[in-house]
Order: structure tokens, then sequence, then C-alpha cells
């Protein structure tokens, strides 16, 4: 259910119908501020709850009938249960712990809640909770529960310097055959463009293996603006009107720049939950948040009206977790969702690659239709220009100069359409 629709009432409506015989509860949550948040939430409906975590260790409260903990304070202290619930079930994959201790545990009745099932973990999470349901935002029933947004794409432009810059890092990265050194002059283009150059500035500074590949040019990177899309975001701030706003900016030095800059509350520790309390309650009384991604998933930041994607991701998953934010229904304002991107750089191609993948996954970015038609296949017709003969996707990446896990996604949908077939050749798989 998408975020904002009242995933954790369902699962303690679940849990209080199933309370009627002899029956023991395990909640799960993915941290110890959202088993605390669950917890209170709980209490105040009334049910017979405890609490357990790495911090809070009283045994008397598993003695409760239901118990609201972490999979792994689950795992050591052997819980037994015959109802479970898992929030945030789509981590259920692999040797994570909330899978171990499904497995283990055997129960009854299962309940797995989350905001999106990713397709490439779909069968897995299927094989361990069974059938998914899933109920969109655009269903009639959800609708009256979610609140009215749009959302708009801003380009943020590098200028003369910055384009000279991130122009040589792709002439490197084109001409590089070892994959180590392609992933790095890779991270550069990146850091540069998603986050601004003080990000590239720092990893110089850390004796990486890009500082060295990018030697040469040190001394024209340190004259580059820190954070070229800083005035973009203001100009955001002035132009709508909002009550509190989240920004997420994946760097955490350029995060703590920027919150210094405008005087934003700043969310960005993972596992520190003394400091993470602190953050939060600082970001109750700021108009302004601006989170790394500690704070896309297992904290409950407070809702807001304006959501600010400095920092693209082409993950639909992270997307989902972000949009979240402003997806709880407060008052009858409309909400408004903004992605900053640097046109004509691997920032964009993460904007084309999310737009595409949330299509094709029902997901509903908010961006019009046209968007996607008009812009985001300029890389698909660079693409359709090299597949004049069969290509492999590591040639295509090199011809083109699109990484190949966007280049995977195009291919998908142009097989999809029949613009593009998929062919066996003794070279193995190729597109024309």
């Amino acid at each position: 259910m998408p975020t904002g629709t009242g995933k954790t009432f369902v699962g303690a409506l679940f849990v209080s119908k199933l309370l009627h015989s002899s029956r023991r509860v395990v909640v799960l949550e993915p941290t110890r501020i959202l088993v605390e948040q669950t917890y209170r939430f709980y209490k105040d409906l009334g049910l017979d709850v405890g609490m357990y975590h790495g911090l809070e260790k009283d045994d008397e409260q598993l003695k409760k009938k239901i118990v609201i903990t972490t999979p792994e304070s689950a795992l050591i202290k052997d819980l037994k249960a015959d109802v479970v619930v898992v929030d945030e079930c789509h981590h259920s994959v692999g040797k994570d712990p909330a899978r171990i201790y499904v497995e283990r545990t055997s129960p009854e009745y299962l309940l797995g809640l989350t905001a999106y099932v990713p397709e490439k973990v779909r069968s897995e999470i299927e094989d361990l909770y069974g059938t998914i349901i899933t109920w969109r935002e655009n269903h009639p029933e959800l609708r009256k529960y979610l609140p009215e947004w749009s959302a708009e794409i801003i380009e943020t432009p590098f200028n003369k310097r910055e384009r000279n810059v991130y122009s040589y890092i792709k002439e490197l990265y084109r001409s590089a055959y070892e994959t180590g050194t392609k992933l790095s002059l890779y991270s550069g283009m990146v850091y540069l463009s998603r986050d601004g150059s003080l990000s590239l500035k720092e990893s110089l500074s850390k004796g990486t293996k890009l500082a060295s590949l990018l030697n040469d040019i040190r001394e024209n990177i340190s004259t580059l603006r820190n954070i070229h899309k800083l005035q973009y975001m203001i100009k955001s701030f002035t132009i709508y009107d909002f009550t509190k706003s989240i920004v997420f900016i994946e760097r955490k030095i350029v995060a703590e720049r920027v919150s210094r800059l405008v005087n934003a509350a700043l969310i960005s520790s993972k596992r520190n939950v003394k400091e993470k309390k602190k953050e939060l309650q600082e970001a109750k009384k700021k108009h302004i948040i601006v989170s790394t991604r500690a704070g896309e998933e297992g904290v409950d930041l407070p809702t807001a009206d304006l959501l600010i994607i400095w920092s693209g991701t082409p993950s639909v998953l992270r997307f989902v977790q972000r949009k979240g934010r402003i997806m709880r229904k407060t008052g009858s304002k409309p909400k408004k969702l903004i992605i900053l991107y640097t046109p004509g750089t691997v920032d964009e191609l993460h904007l084309l690659s999310l737009l595409i993948t949330a299509r094709t996954s029902g997901v509903d970015i908010g961006i019009l239709e046209r968007y996607i038609t008009e812009r985001a296949f300029q890389s698909v017709n660079l693409i359709l220009e090299e597949l004049k003969r069969p290509v492999d996707i590591k040639t295509l990446s090199l011809l083109s100069g699109l990484p190949s896990s966007h280049l995977k996604k195009i291919l998908k949908h142009l097989t999809g359409t029949g613009d593009v077939v998929k062919i066996y050749t003794e070279t193995g798989h190729n597109y024309i």
C-alpha cells in the first residue's frame, strides 16, 4: 500500500482480530526507532504490547501478548509466535534476519507490509509471504486518504567550466577498458552532476583511485562552484507555499553544507539511536529538513508538503520511500514534489531510468507522459543510431557512453515495444 494509507493500522487490525485465543504475536520493525514508534501506536490502541530492542532489553516485555522488536532481537531471543507481522517486508530476501526468523518460526498467520516490492525480488517475496496484494494510489478506496500532489522537473545546468570538467571525465570513461577504472570515473561523473563539485572535491582529497585518475585537472576542479543546484532549490522555496519541506541529498558533506546555508534540520545519522532522536526533535522545529539516505526508510520524519529531490536515484523503491514523506494527508493544500537534475549528464540518465522503470512498474512519478516520450528518449535515439548491426550490451555501452545498467532498462522497454529485437549469435546476446 502507498505510504500514508495506514499500513501500521492495517497491521494492528490484523493482530487484534487474532488475539481472541492464546496466540502470541511478534511484530518486526527494521529499526529501533520504528520499534518505539510502532509500540506507541499499538499502546494507544489499548493493546497488550511489549517492546524489545538493543537498547531496551527488559525480558519482562517479552511476556506480553504482542512483542514489537527487530528481526535481530527476535532471533537472539528465539521468540515463538503464532502470528507474525513484518514491516518493510521487501527486505526479506537472501539472508535477511526477517526472512530467517519467519522461516525458522513458521507462524500460523503471516502478514508482510511494504509500499513497494521491486520486480527483481517479487518471486522470492511471494515464496515467503504468499500472493502479493497491491493497492495502488489510484484505487478508489484509497484516494480519499491521499493528498492531491503534482511533480515538477527542474534543470540545474552546469556552467562552462563545469561542463569542461565533466566532458574530460566522460572522455576518460569512454576510453577506459579496465572495470575498476571505469567504475571510478563513472562515480566521478555522478558526484559532480548529482550532488555538486563539493562531493567530487571531497573524494579527491581522500587519495582514492579517482584522485589519481583526475590528478591532471585537480586545479580546475578546485575552482568550480561547490553546489550548482543550490540556487534552484532556494528558488523553489520562494515560489511554492509550504509549511515544511524535506530535501534529499545523497552526499553527507553536501547535505551538511546546504543545511547550514538555509538553516535547516539535518538528518544524517544511520545507526546512532540517540543522535537520530536528537535530529528528529530538531526536524520537528524547523521548516526545512535536509536528509541523507538515513531519512528514506526506518525513520518517521515529520509530514511535509514540499519534497525536493536534489540527488536523483534510478531506484523506484527509493523514490517511493522518498515520495512517501509528502503522501500523508494534512489539510486540503496540494503537495509538491520537485526533482532537480543536471541535463546532459548521468544525473539525467538516472532520472530517465527511473521514469522508464516506474512506468513499467505502475508507480506514479507525477511526470507528464509527454516528458518521457520527448525528453527521456534522447538517449534512446542515441542507442538506435548504434543498432544498425547486431551489437552486445558491452560494445553498445562503449559506443554510446551510456552505463550498461541504464542500457538494459531502455533495451527491455524497446524490445517490449518491438522497436528492437534481441537475437542470439556466436558472440552471445545481441540487439538490433
